[in-house]
C-alpha cells in the first residue's frame, strides 16, 4: 500500500504526528510504502531530511517552498502525487486542492487531519469547512466539545477522533544519559507564540527565585518562535540566567536526550488539542504538570490507581509554583504521576494505536 502525507514543515505538532504515523506503519503487518510532501514557508529540507533519514530509509519526498502565487505550484505538486500513486493521502491541513483533484480521478482515499485548536476566525473556518467537504474522513486529534459540531449533522458520519500518539521505541528511557542527581531539572518544549505561556513560568521563577536557588531547581526551554527574544530579555533583566536556560531548536535525537535529562515536564498554554510534547514526556516517562484547559483535561482523564496522568493547574504563577513544590517534596505522588503517564503512553498515546485507528477507516 502506498501512503502519502502532506504536511507543513515547521517542526510543530502536525509534523510530529506525521512522523509518528510513519513509525506506526512499520509496526503494522501491511507492507506500506511511505512518501511525503512538505509545503510551506520554512526552508527546512536539510533538517527534515536529517531527522527522518529519507535517503537511508528509501522514503520518497518532495519539498516545495510556499511562495506568493502558490497556486502556480499546484500542477507541479499534482504531478508528484501522480508519480507516487498513493492509495491513501493524509493531509495535515495542507494542499487540499491538488490532493482532492487527484482523489476524484483515482481510487484514492483522502483523510484530512485538523490539528489546530478551533477558534472562531476566518482562517480556522476556511480550513475546517474545506477539509470537511473535500475529504473522505475528517479527523480531530482530540475529543473537543466544539459547539459548531452540533450544526454539522450532515457530516457526522465522516467526523472522527483519533488522538495523537508518538513512537515509544524512539522516545524511551536512555540509561546511558548521566543525570546530575544534585540538580532537579524542569523542562518545557514549545514554539514561542502567544498560545503558549512560558512567560507565566518565568515570572513564577522570578517571584520564587530564592526557593529555586536553594533547592537547585533549574528550568530548560527548548524551541523557537517570535516571542523568544522578548523572553530572553526578561530573563537577563531579572538575572535569572543561572536558573533558566534556552536550548533553541532541537532535532529529534537532541530532544530525546533533553527529555532524558528532565525530572519534570511543563506544558502551560492557553489552548491545546493533544500536545505531542506531553506524549513524548509520557513515553520516557516523566511526570507532567499542564494547564487545566479542554484539550489537556481530556488526556488527564486517563488514570492509574486513581492518579491522573497529568497534574492539572490553572494558568497563574502561584498555582504553577504550588504544583512544582508539591511534586518536588512528595516523592510518592511524584512516582504515582510518573506511573500513570507511562501506562497512558503504553495503552493509548503511541504510534501503533494511532495508525491502526486511521487504517481501520481506510478498510
Amino acid at each position: 500500500m502506498r501512503l502519502l502525507q502532506v504536511v507543513y514543515p515547521n517542526f510543530g505538532g502536525a509534523l510530529s504526528v506525521a512522523k509518528s504515523i510513519y513509525s506506526g506503519t512499520k509496526k503494522n503487518k501491511l507492507k506500506i510504502k511511505n512518501s511525503f510532501i512538505f509545503y510551506g514557508n520554512d526552508i527546512l529540507e536539510k533538517k527534515i531530511s536529517a531527522d527522518l533519514k529519507y535517503k537511508k530509509k528509501n522514503i520518497a519526498y518532495f519539498y516545495q517552498r510556499k511562495k506568493f502565487f502558490n497556486f502556480l505550484y499546484y500542477f507541479k505538486i499534482y504531478k508528484y502525487i501522480k508519480k507516487i500513486k498513493p492509495r491513501l493521502i493524509i493531509s495535515h491541513e495542507n494542499l487540499l486542492y491538488p490532493c482532492f483533484v487527484y482523489k476524484i480521478f483515482n481510487k484514492t482515499k483522502l483523510f484530512y487531519v485538523y490539528h489546530t485548536p478551533f477558534e472562531y476566525k476566518f482562517s480556522h473556518f476556511y480550513k475546517f469547512f474545506f477539509g470537511l467537504i473535500f475529504s473522505d474522513y475528517f479527523f480531530l486529534v482530540s475529543k473537543r466539545k466544539y459547539k459548531i459540531l452540533k450544526f454539522l449533522f450532515l457530516f457526522k458520519y465522516k467526523i472522527k477522533v483519533v488522538e495523537n500518539g508518538i513512537d515509544r521505541s524512539f522516545f524511551k528511557k536512555n540509561k546511558n544519559v548521566k543525570k546530575n542527581t544534585e540538580l532537579f531539572k524542569i523542562g518545557m518544549a514549545c514554539r514561542f507564540v502567544n498560545q503558549k505561556r512560558p512567560d507565566l513560568v518565568i515570572k513564577m521563577v522570578k517571584n520564587n527565585k530564592k526557593f529555586f536557588q536553594e533547592k537547585n531547581i533549574h528550568l530548560s526551554f527548548c524551541g523557537d518562535g517570535p516571542n523568544l527574544k522578548k523572553l530572553k530579555k526578561f530573563v537577563t533583566t531579572n538575572k535569572l540566567e543561572k536558573i533558566i536556560k534556552f536550548e533553541g531548536y532541537l532535532s529529534d535525537i537532541q530532544i530525546k536526550k533533553w527529555f532524558n535529562g528532565l525530572d519534570l515536564f511543563l506544558n502551560i498554554s492557553n489552548f491545546e488539542t493533544t500536545p505531542t510534547s506531553i506524549l513524548q514526556a509520557f513515553s520516557i516517562p516523566i511526570p507532567v504538570i499542564a494547564s487545566d484547559i479542554e484539550g489537556i483535561r481530556q488526556i488527564s482523564l486517563n488514570k492509574y490507581k486513581k492518579t491522573k496522568c497529568i497534574y492539572l493547574v490553572k494558568n497563574n504563577e502561584l498555582n504553577i509554583f504550588k504544583a512544582i513544590k508539591k511534586l518536588f517534596y512528595n516523592r510518592s505522588l511524584y512516582n504515582q504521576h510518573k506511573s500513570s503517564a507511562d501506562i497512558a503512553s503504553k495503552n493509548i498515546y503511541n504510534d501503533k494505536v494511532m495508525f491502526d485507528k486511521y487504517l481501520s477507516y481506510l478498510k
